[in-house]
C-alpha cells in the first residue's frame, strides 16, 4: 500500500513541475509580447510588425490579411479605421515601409486568422498581455487623477495645455512667472500627465510621497 502512494505522490509531483514550467513559459511569453505593446492616447496597440514577428510570418502576408479584412463587404468602415491605423518604420535599409497599429479588437480579429497550436498560444498570450497593460494603463489614470485632485493647479494647466494655448496664456491664466510655469510643466511631464504614461511602478514611486500634504 506504501509503494503505490508513493508512486502516485511521484507521479503528481511529475505533474505539478511540469505545470509549473509550462506557466513561468508563458508568463515569459506574456512578458516579451508586453514589450511590443505601445499606449498611445490611453490607448494600448501593437503594430503589424511585432505580429508577423511573434506569429513567424511575413510582414508582408500580415499586411496582405489586413487590408483584405478591412476591404471586406462585412468590415464596417468605422471598426477598420479605428482598430487597424496606417503608419510606418524604417526597415534595415533605412527605406520607409507601411505599417499597421493594432488596437486589441484588430489584433483579436487578425489573429482568427492565423491557426495551429503556436499561433493558438500566441494568440493567449497576446490578450493576456493587452489585458496586464490595460489594467496597469487604467491604475496609471486613477494614480494621477488623485494627484490632480491633490494638486488643482496641475489640474488647471493640464486643462488649458489641452486647449491648445500656448505657455505664455497659462502663465496669464494662472497668474504665474513663467519659469515656474516651465517647472511645474517639467514636473507633469516628468509624471505622464501631459505625456504618455511612464511605467506604473515608476509613476507610484514618484507620487505616492507627493500625495499627502501637497501644495497647490
Amino acid at each position: 500500500m506504501v509503494r503505490p502512494f508513493f508512486m502516485r505522490l511521484q507521479a503528481q509531483g511529475v505533474i505539478f513541475n511540469s505545470f509549473i514550467r509550462r506557466n513561468a513559459m508563458y508568463e515569459k511569453q506574456i512578458s516579451t509580447i508586453k514589450k511590443h505593446l505601445t499606449v498611445k492616447e490611453d490607448e494600448v496597440l501593437t503594430t503589424s510588425l511585432d505580429v508577423a514577428n511573434s506569429f513567424d510570418k511575413k510582414h508582408k502576408h500580415v499586411i496582405e490579411v489586413i487590408r483584405k479584412l478591412i476591404n471586406t463587404p462585412e468590415c464596417p468602415s468605422d471598426f477598420g479605421r479605428s482598430n487597424f491605423r496606417p503608419s510606418s518604420y524604417v526597415n534595415e535599409q533605412n527605406k520607409e515601409q507601411p505599417m499597421y497599429e493594432l488596437t486589441r479588437d484588430g489584433f483579436t480579429l487578425l489573429a482568427m486568422r492565423f491557426s495551429g497550436p503556436k499561433a493558438y498560444k500566441f494568440q493567449i498570450a497576446y490578450i493576456e498581455a493587452f489585458n496586464q497593460m490595460e489594467k496597469g494603463l487604467q491604475s496609471s489614470k486613477q494614480l494621477l487623477d488623485e494627484l490632480l485632485t491633490a494638486r488643482p493647479l496641475w489640474g488647471n494647466i493640464k486643462r488649458y495645455m489641452g486647449l491648445g494655448l500656448s505657455r505664455k496664456e497659462v502663465c496669464l491664466l494662472t497668474n504665474l512667472h513663467k519659469d515656474t510655469v516651465r517647472k511645474h510643466l517639467r514636473r507633469m511631464e516628468n509624471l505622464g500627465i501631459i505625456a504618455p504614461p511612464v511605467n506604473l511602478k515608476e509613476l507610484q514611486a514618484k507620487v505616492q510621497p507627493m500625495l499627502p500634504g501637497m501644495e497647490a
